[in-house]
């Protein structure tokens, strides 16, 4: 089961993020298979799978994107969120991103993960600080 995860240069570890107001976490899977098995679970309630998010097909690759609905902290408070990604392959790739996205403009990287399989499962979980 080859997996590997690239964080961005300017960052030590994801394990938090600053977002001003407006900001939001946004989560993105792209993967090849033509019926992926995938289950993002955020804060034990919030989950987002095959069945509620709608991909954007570019070729033979589905991308699934969506934003995280948390209220951005007021100043000098943090929030703790739980990450539970699920992945099932058989002979397909994954790629999935958590980025910070800005009211405008382009989303900042916090961390990318690689999958694929043959018949493997990917289970990753890790917790996130959030503050303003």
């Amino acid at each position: 089961m080859p997996a590997s995860v690239v964080f961005p240069a300017s960052q030590v570890h994801p394990g938090g993020a600053l977002l001003a107001a407006g900001e939001k976490l946004q989560f993105e899977l792209s993967t090849n298979s033509p019926a992926p098995i995938f289950s993002f679970k955020v804060d034990a309630n919030l989950i987002h799978d095959a069945s509620t998010v709608t991909p954007v097909s570019k070729g033979t690759v589905n991308t699934y994107k969506w934003d995280h609905p948390l209220t951005t902290p007021k100043a000098g408070e943090i929030d703790f969120i739980s990450i539970a990604v699920v992945i099932v392959g058989k002979d397909d790739t994954y790629d999935y991103k958590i980025s910070k996205k800005p009211v405008t403009g382009k989303a900042a990287l916090l961390l990318q993960t690689h999958f694929e399989g043959p018949e493997a499962i990917l289970r990753d979980s890790f917790n996130m600080v959030v503050a303003s």
